[in-house]
């Protein structure tokens, strides 16, 4: 008898029967290839016994999947973007302190000196970056049309 045939005596599904004759409280072994199963009328009462008993503590679940239990959800409460720069200024200050450093200054960028200076630290890092394209064989004709 196959698995099929099996699973219509016991009345459950062949992909039940499969499951369970894959875990660890099967003592049956597959032959041939494919993982094919053979049975005998007489082990059809002691299968029968097994897989209730499987059934009824719990299956186990197969290395890999995931278990679909219902668990408790908790809830975190949701923080504001602000919140979240906050926390984030917190643990740079503290990483900052643990290693000796002062606090981070960044300097306002509505003053124009300030804005100044961080287009001409731009430019410059784009001009590099060209550079370092041109040096590798690449050429990409767009960045030249921005002057």
């Amino acid at each position: 008898m196959n698995t099929n045939e099996v699973a219509e005596r016991l009345g459950i599904a062949p992909r039940q029967l499969r499951q369970f004759l894959r875990s660890k409280e099967s003592t049956y072994k597959a032959v041939g290839s494919g993982a094919r199963y053979e049975f005998t009328e007489r082990d059809v009462p002691e299968l029968e016994r097994r897989y209730r008993r499987w059934a009824v503590n719990g299956k186990s679940k197969p290395n890999g999947t995931k278990d679909r239990t219902a668990k408790p959800r908790t809830t975190t409460p949701r923080l504001t973007d602000d919140e979240k720069d906050r926390l984030v200024w917190i643990e740079e200050a503290t990483e900052r302190d643990a290693a000796g450093l002062g606090p981070v200054m960044l300097p306002d960028i509505r003053d124009p000196r300030v804005r100044r200076r961080v287009l001409a630290d731009a430019r410059a890092a784009e001009d590099r970056l060209e550079m370092m394209l041109m040096a590798k064989g690449l050429h990409v004709t767009q960045l030249g049309d921005r002057r």
